[in-house]
């Protein structure tokens, strides 16, 4: 049960988990916009693994679309996101950068019905 006294970041509801899969290399210059709004998993994590784009900026993508779309308009669908999605977003980079092996999901943004238990988030 959601309680008024959790910070805004447990209010919000996108649950953004970075896994890890098999990866390439991170390739040198300025990273470009990413459009998350029709990205496939595979989109994602071809243009992460080619270094277009940061598993940081995806994660950022979808939740700046959760605070400009679902907090604003007051229907507030997502309850939660993760508040380490940014920080496990930077390790997935991390991993990139040193070319570490990944699992299969890694970058793949989840949405998690409440009803489920997670170790580390707090649901309604």
């Amino acid at each position: 049960m959601m309680h008024a006294s959790k910070p805004r970041e447990f209010r919000i509801s996108l649950l953004i988990l970075a896994g890890l899969s098999l990866l390439v290399s991170c390739s040198d210059g300025p990273l470009k916009p990413f459009n998350v709004v029709e990205a496939t998993l595979s989109d994602i994590q071809s243009s992460v693994r080619s270094g277009q784009v940061s598993c940081h900026t995806v994660v950022q993508g979808y939740i700046d679309r959760i605070e400009s779309i679902d907090q604003a308009s007051g229907i507030n669908a997502i309850t939660v996101v993760n508040p380490r999605a940014l920080e496990k977003a930077d390790e997935v980079d991390r991993a990139v950068r040193n070319g570490e092996a990944l699992p299969e999901l890694f970058c793949a943004p989840l949405l998690i019905k409440d009803n489920f238990d997670t170790h580390d988030i707090y649901d309604s």
